[in-house]
């Protein structure tokens, strides 16, 4: 019966109805579909009057396999002269394959369907507006089972249904379709493989009671969809399968039950998606394989109950995808292998109570997801196989509550967990991340970013501010974490805290050789943030800071990186050593006074040592500080002596320093 859009009544007569002694009207009809004749069939006719006349006398009305005319409850009232607000009982309506058709309107505006049924099966509806406004289904079963509605609006706004099924199943419309504040009292509300057409449609304020409400399978053409205030009872509710098309989807304050709620492999085109203030209650929530198409998708200040909210294998287009101050209660936030084309994806404000945060193996173009001034539960927090290597996760002031957190093996251009606090294991063992930020965190059990197969690449990172009071599981040399801080665009005093907080990190790893080396960057760039305050404060106080820099350059880290190393000690001792043996020569050369002599022999003995092999020795007892007196310095040579006796003792000083660190440890 939908193939075709419009008729032409060519001829109407009376005919004799068989083994019945009466005689009926009957209708020769063409039928044409765009403008072509599609066939020609002879109907029985029901014109206004006769339907009139049913009325009246409150007969049953049998319309199946006829051609009904100006079927108009309005224009009865007229002729009864009845209240607008009259409501007018059909009782036993059977209409089954049956062509209402007017030029002007279909009305069963306000009827009251008594009896055991109110059957529309395989009806076809035809008319610039058909209207069931205010219709009453309470006390018959109801049959729309694979009807065709045309028209330019198809009302059934403040429709009442009872506790029967409610059957739509494969219906057409086309035009625009108000279902607004409708009541279902109980039973299955079945739109199962529906096509609703282009054009706005419209359940704003409707209940549907507490059967199962199934729009499985049915088709949206362009123009918006609201599913405003809808109250969906306490039965299953599934848009499984269902096309949306393009244009706006609105469910916003819509309540779900306990049931089951179902949009899995649902197809959205372009247009938002609106689910904010929706109240999904107890029980699973389920988008499993939905493209969302492009345009915002909205659950700001949704509310999920317990059970698990499912986005895996999902599309998400062009468009923000926010979660802003939503409360999803107990359960699984699942959102494994999504793929996220150009979005911004925002939890802002959330509070997660129990239940796993699971991005594992999700993919993205481009944009960032967000979580900010979130709270979460007991749950995993898992982005673990990511790949979204031109986008960011952004994640601040979040309080992560018990789960333990992974972005294994992942891809990301930024991660930036910044001013969060991160109470259990973090695995931050990435494949790559262009910057990796750390900034104003808590860390309070172990955060790993050491890989033993070396295959973690990190090109910038930040760990200002971070409160260690956990473990930084991480390779000083995989890593290469001295470059990452020293060419970050922060102060020198950043810098040396950031050194100082990885030094003793390190320590209560017990991996001492990591810690010098975090301590000597400690020290050089405390050093120059030190340099830094003394150039501001004027010139004497510059000048002085860069003697004091310099000094504090060469002695405590050239000779023995800040007593970290004990052989450059040792090395730099044997340099120093040297460098006197030989000032002793040339000042000899220079000052024939400044010599070493003998207190033993008189000059000229041959038990006397020559000038260099005197320089060599009088260097190493002077340095050593072991004094044998067999030989002494005269002249200038006695002010040199005296520095490097100075010397010596210092340095063996800071070898035995560093010697013993080393033991110790």
């Amino acid at each position: 019966m939908d193939s075709f859009d419009d008729i032409k009544i060519l001829e109407i007569s009376k005919k004799g109805l068989p083994y019945v002694g009466q005689t009926h009207s009957f209708a020769r009809v063409e039928f044409f579909h765009e403008g072509k004749l599609v066939d020609t069939r002879e109907l029985k006719y029901f014109d206004q009057e006769t339907i009139f006349v049913y009325l009246e006398k409150e007969q049953e009305l049998d319309l199946s396999d006829a051609l009904v005319v100006d079927f108009n409850l309005d224009h009865f009232r007229k002729r009864q002269n009845l209240p607008e607000s009259t409501t007018i009982a059909i009782k036993n309506l059977i209409a089954r394959n049956t062509i209402f058709y007017s030029a002007e309107e279909i009305n069963f505006r306000r009827a009251i369907f008594t009896g055991q049924t109110a059957d529309f099966h395989d009806s076809h509806f035809l008319a610039p507006l058909i209207n069931f406004q205010e219709a009453n289904f309470e006390n018959t079963e109801d049959n729309f089972h694979s009807c065709v509605f045309r028209a330019e609006e198809i009302n059934f706004n403040g429709a009442s249904f009872g506790t029967s099924l409610h059957d739509f199943r494969n219906s057409k419309f086309e035009g625009k379709k108000l279902f607004e504040n409708m009541t279902f009292r109980s039973g299955e509300i079945d739109f199962v493989g529906v096509d609703f057409g282009l054009g706005e449609i419209s359940f704003t304020g409707t209940h549907f009671g507490n059967g199962r409400v199934l729009f499985r399978l049915s088709v949206f053409g362009e123009g918006r969809k609201d599913f405003s205030r809808v109250n969906f009872g306490q039965g299953d509710v599934s848009f499984e399968k269902v096309e949306f098309g393009d244009g706006d989807v609105n469910f916003r304050s819509t309540i779900f039950g306990n049931g089951k709620k179902d949009f899995r492999r649902c197809s959205f085109g372009a247009g938002k998606k609106n689910f904010s203030n929706a109240i999904f209650g107890n029980g699973t929530v389920e988008f499993v394989s939905t493209d969302f198409g492009t345009g915002k998708l909205s659950f700001k200040l949704a509310e999920f109950g317990r059970g698990n909210i499912d986005f895996h294998y999902c599309h998400f287009g062009d468009g923000d995808v926010q979660f802003d101050k939503t409360n999803f209660g107990e359960g699984d936030l699942d959102f494994r292998a999504v793929d996220f084309d150009n979005c911004r994806v925002i939890f802002n404000r959330v509070e997660i109570a129990v239940g796993d945060i699971i991005f594992e193996a999700s993919q993205m173009k481009s944009g960032f997801i967000n979580f900010k001034n979130s709270i979460l539960g007991r749950g995993e927090f898992n982005f673990s196989n990511c790949i979204y290597p031109e986008s960011d996760i952004l994640i601040e002031n979040v309080d992560f509550g018990q789960g333990a957190m992974s972005f294994k093996a992942s891809r990301f251009r930024k991660i930036i967990f910044r001013g969060s606090q991160i109470n259990n294991y973090f695995d931050l063992r990435v494949n790559e991340c262009q910057l990796l930020d750390l900034s104003e965190t808590v860390i309070k059990d172990v955060v790993d970013l050491k890989s033993y197969t070396g295959n973690i690449t990190i090109h910038s990172i930040d760990l200002r501010g971070v409160r260690l009071l956990g473990l930084i599981y991480l390779s000083w040399k995989n890593l290469g974490i001295k470059g990452l801080i020293l060419k970050q665009d922060s102060s020198w005093e950043e810098k040396a805290e950031q050194f100082r907080m990885l030094k003793e990190n390190f320590r209560n790893l017990g991996m001492y050789i990591e810690e010098d080396l975090a301590y000597v960057e400690f020290k050089r760039a405390e050093a120059k943030a030190l340099l830094g305050k003394r150039k501001k404060q004027g010139l004497l106080p510059s000048t002085t800071g860069h003697i004091s820099h310099w000094l504090k350059i060469l002695i405590m880290d050239k000779m023995g990186h800040y007593a970290t190393n004990p052989l450059r000690v040792l090395f730099s001792m044997a340099i120093v050593y040297l460098a006197f043996t030989f000032a002793y020569l040339l000042l000899e050369l220079w000052d024939p006074s400044a010599q070493i002599v003998s207190s033993l022999y008189p000059p000229g003995d041959p038990h006397v040592l020559g000038n260099v092999a005197k320089a060599f020795y009088h260097s190493a007892i002077t340095f050593l500080t072991i004094g044998y007196g067999d030989y002494y310095p005269n002249g200038p040579s006695r002010w040199l002596s005296a520095i490097e006796g100075f010397i010596g003792l210092f340095m063996m000083s800071y070898f035995t320093v560093a010697f013993v660190r080393k033991i110790l440890r």
